[in-house]
């Protein structure tokens, strides 16, 4: 848990810089280390990123059934056994 815990904070970190910076003082670094072309300097968008969070317990019921009808997992799965808002603090 502390280390999933690390991740999500590293995650939160990335995203309030990205809030708070112009595209301007990282885009180099973005498309240097994607590889992308330099052509596409001006015209490359980032989607918005949002703070890690939860899935809703109607998405994750919908990945388990979705992954029991793949037979990607066998046997059943609830919400509150494999999710913790505790990690993400």
């Amino acid at each position: 848990p502390e280390k999933i815990s690390a991740v999500f904070r590293a995650y939160d970190k990335a995203v309030e810089y990205l809030h708070t910076e112009t595209a301007e003082n990282y885009i180099d670094f973005i498309i240097e280390e994607q590889s992308f072309p330099a052509a596409i300097k001006d015209s490359l968008v980032l989607p918005e990123y949002h703070k890690a969070e939860p899935p809703s317990e109607a998405i994750f019921n919908d990945v388990v059934l979705w992954m029991q009808e793949k037979e990607l997992i066998k046997g059943n799965y609830e919400y509150k056994e494999l999710t913790s808002e505790n990690i993400l603090n």
